[in-house]
């Protein structure tokens, strides 16, 4: 189900999307044109190999949030408290989204689970969601997701929270996941690139996952970084800083 309205507009592309709106959009607007450029970073952060993508990723935008909850309450119930998510199939890859103050966030963030599972479908929940919290940003910032930074400086400080790579892996439903489950995804994603010896691991193991052969990522982490955990709170509280 596509949703009311989009049949009668023009659709956009940018690279790989194919954008629909209920509204007017601009043929030009920056922030389409930037989400069209978005797998090129992608691809040079991750390593992954995008002209493999067989699927184009449609992104359906609503005009408003009432345009948006009138979809969702017929479609996709269980996402009717978000202002953007994205779903898959066999042969469909559909973002959906409120264009309204954080659309540029939401998009960023929605657009990038639609390039990675266009290639790499069977990416552990953590890497997937911590990629699209690090690009959710926007180009320019390195990945830093500040709200991260101070949830869980906050959370370490009271003693609710404590890092494992092992467990990140063991989280399967996306719609389990708390606001520290996806502050950690983000930091061990913004920790791993951080450094070129374990940026490489990054690339090796999305291209694994491509492949179809990935493998543990705790493992391997933990055979490259001594004490990853607790360098991953020294980079917590260097990015703090």
């Amino acid at each position: 189900m596509v949703g009311r309205g989009f049949g009668s507009n023009e659709i956009l592309t940018a690279d790989d999307l194919r954008i629909h709106s209920d509204f007017v959009l601009p043929a030009k607007h920056p922030l389409i044109e930037e989400l069209g450029q978005q797998k090129h970073r992608l691809a040079k952060v991750t390593g992954l190999t995008f002209s493999t993508a067989r699927t184009p990723v449609d992104v359906y935008l609503f005009r408003d949030r009432d345009s948006f909850n009138d979809f969702t309450a017929k479609s996709n119930a269980a996402f009717a408290s978000r202002r953007a998510f994205f779903v898959k199939s066999d042969s469909m890859l559909n973002v959906y989204a409120v264009w309204g103050d954080r659309a540029a966030e939401d998009l960023r963030h929605e657009v990038t689970h639609g390039y990675l599972h266009s290639v790499a479908p069977s990416l552990p929940l953590w890497i997937d969601e911590g990629l699209a919290e690090y690009f959710e940003v926007g180009p320019g910032t390195d990945g830093l997701n500040w709200a991260h930074v101070q949830h869980l400086a906050v959370a370490l400080e009271q003693e609710t929270w404590t890092p494992s790579l092992g467990r990140m892996e063991s989280l399967f439903d996306p719609t389990k996941l708390t606001q520290t489950d996806y502050a950690e995804a983000w930091l061990w994603t913004h920790f791993l690139l951080s450094e070129e010896s374990t940026a490489a691991l990054v690339r090796s193991q999305m291209q694994r996952y491509q492949n179809k052969t990935g493998v543990s990522w705790t493992a391997k982490v933990h055979h490259l970084v001594h004490d990853p955990n607790q360098r991953l709170l020294e980079h917590l509280k260097m990015l703090k800083r």
